[in-house]
């Protein structure tokens, strides 16, 4: 995925794998202004190599922002435009009346910090929380 790629590329640890994901990363920025230059919907979907990827999707929205779309362009990617794609659009993707959503919240603003995504804080699922890490 591209938040393997990136998060490895930028990582101390990459040693003889760091020509790889630096052409990786290259690639993968040179296709998302190219996407966004040609009008391509742009979605984020998040498929976990392994066991300890699971519950690690904001790595890819960390990755698709620094990569060139920006933490809004990013958070739409898995959002609205995964809808679309999906032809859910009137289901899911937004939080508006009669549609489903599940709803997070976290330490910061997400639109200034990407990365706050990595630590949720609380998680409404189908309108029951399923977590509250949120201190008052």
């Amino acid at each position: 995925t591209e938040g393997y790629y990136f998060s490895h590329a930028k990582s101390a640890e990459a040693g003889a794998e760091e020509a790889f994901l630096a052409s990786a990363v290259a690639n993968g920025r040179a296709n998302i202004a190219l996407g966004q230059k040609i009008g391509l919907m742009i979605v984020s979907g998040f498929d976990p190599s392994s066991a300890e990827q699971h519950g690690r999707n904001a790595e890819e929205l960390v990755a698709l922002s620094e990569m060139g779309l920006g933490p809004l362009g990013a958070i739409r990617a898995a959002t609205l435009s995964a809808s679309t794609l999906m032809g859910w659009r009137d289901k899911v993707g937004s939080l508006e009346p009669g549609r489903y959503a599940d709803i997070i919240a976290v330490q910061g603003d997400p639109l200034a910090d990407v990365t706050v995504l990595r630590a949720v804080a609380f998680v409404m699922k189908g309108g029951e929380i399923v977590r509250n890490d949120v201190k008052p």
